[in-house]
C-alpha cells in the first residue's frame, strides 16, 4: 500500500535526522570512535557470507553496549529501539558520516 510505504519513508527519514542531530552532539574522540566502529562493522557486513553478521546482527550485539543507561530495566524495555537505532546508523553509515571522516 502506498500510505503505508511513505509512512515507513518518513518515519525512516525522522529517525536518520535524529540519530544525526545526536551524533553531532558527541566529543569528537567519541565521535571518531563510532566512526571508526561503524566503519569496521561495514567491512565485517562485506564478508557476511563468512561471517554471518548482517547489519540487524550486529546492531543487537553492539547496541547494550553503545547505548547503555544505568537503569537496567529501561535498558530491557528500550534495547528493541537500541538495536534498530544502531542498525539505522550501520546501514546508512554514509549519510552520517562524511567522507573525509571515515578511516582509511
Amino acid at each position: 500500500d502506498f500510505f503505508q510505504q511513505k509512512k515507513i519513508f518518513f518515519f525512516l527519514f525522522y529517525r536518520i535526522e535524529k540519530i544525526k542531530t545526536i551524533l553531532d552532539k558527541l566529543p569528537s574522540s567519541n565521535r571518531a570512535m563510532i566512526i571508526f566502529l561503524i566503519y569496521f562493522l561495514q567491512e565485517v557486513i562485506i564478508s557476511e557470507t563468512i561471517t554471518k553478521m548482517t547489519s540487524h546482527n550486529l546492531s543487537i550485539v553492539f547496541a547494550p553496549t553503545l547505548l547503555w543507561t544505568e537503569d537496567a530495566m529501561k535498558e530491557a524495555i528500550n534495547s528493541t529501539k537500541a538495536s534498530k537505532s544502531i542498525k539505522i546508523i550501520i546501514d546508512k553509515y554514509q549519510e552520517f558520516f562524511m567522507e573525509n571522516e571515515r578511516p582509511e
